[in-house]
């Protein structure tokens, strides 16, 4: 992989964010427990193309604050508590690796932080944050560790204190941790056999033949139909449905109408770095490169 600098960031800053200690503790492994939970599609592309993905140093500034609130936390570990902790199990001929955060082992709690947005938080449901906790959960057991608690901590980075005070609904601090249902070891062993052997097939197959990530999976965005008077900059009424905003735009009146807002596909467009190697990505945005 290239790491530009476009911006013109500073040497330290850009050795920074270029360097990636994350995977280099990966190498004993065939696969991280956040690579088994994402796209087979994406993690082969990254494989098969990783010469020719080209990232700028200003796109990994998040991952960069991430990687810092971790090494915090690490040195900041007391007698009762593992940090940053990297563990190993064979599943179905590939070994599998994980990284907890932090395991107590007063309260026999594991806990993933995460660096992320409130828009993000306010999402919510989260599916790969409880597979993520579980799979870690596992590996704690492969090595005779009982995990009673699983959460995640969530330290929101654009949080505003003037926001929470006026608005209820708004985070009302900074950190939220979230607890996450532990699931029993059976079920994590299959979940994890079932998404190897998902894996493992990708890595048989030709690009063009790797299933496209699910909607799910592409952060896909569905069309929505606003109902806007004209002139108006703002919508009156957002709709899911075209046939909902037809239904509903009599009652507001003549000079309103409907506009159609497109969705689209959030990670395809923005945040995939093997997007120009995809069959999908290609055929739905009409480009050759």
């Amino acid at each position: 992989m290239t790491i530009t600098n476009n911006y013109d960031l500073p040497a330290p800053m850009y050795r920074a964010l270029a360097h990636d200690g994350y995977m280099a503790g990966q190498r004993k492994a065939d696969i991280s427990v956040t690579t088994l939970i994402g796209p087979p599609k994406i993690s082969q592309l990254k494989k098969r193309y990783s010469d020719e993905i080209v990232e700028d140093a200003s796109d990994r500034v998040w991952a960069l604050l991430g990687q810092s609130v971790h090494k915090v936390l690490e040195l900041a570990g007391g007698e009762d508590e593992m940090t940053e902790k990297r563990l190993y199990k064979e599943i179905n001929g590939w070994t599998l690796t994980g990284q907890t955060d932090l395991y107590e082992t007063g309260n026999q709690t594991i806990s993933d932080f995460k660096v992320t947005s409130v828009f993000s938080f306010l999402l919510g449901g989260k599916s790969e944050w409880e597979a993520q906790i579980n799979l870690n959960a596992m590996l704690w057991r492969e090595y005779g560790y009982e995990v009673k608690k699983g959460q995640i901590v969530a330290i929101l980075r654009d949080w505003q204190s003037s926001k929470a005070e006026f608005d209820k609904e708004y985070p009302q601090c900074a950190v939220h941790i979230v607890d996450i249902p532990l699931w029993d070891n059976e079920e994590c062993i299959a979940y994890a056999a079932e998404r190897v052997k998902l894996h493992q097939a990708a890595a048989a197959m030709p690009d063009d033949t790797i299933p496209a990530c699910d909607p799910k999976e592409r952060w896909a965005k569905p069309d929505t139909f606003a109902i806007r008077k004209d002139g108006n900059k703002r919508a009156a009424k957002v709709c899911d449905t075209l046939e909902e905003a037809q239904n509903l735009l009599p009652t507001y009146g003549a000079k309103h109408s409907i506009e159609t807002r497109a969705g689209g596909n959030i990670r395809c467009e923005r945040y995939c770095s093997v997007a120009p190697f995809c069959h999908y990505y290609k055929a739905t945005y009409k480009t050759n490169e």
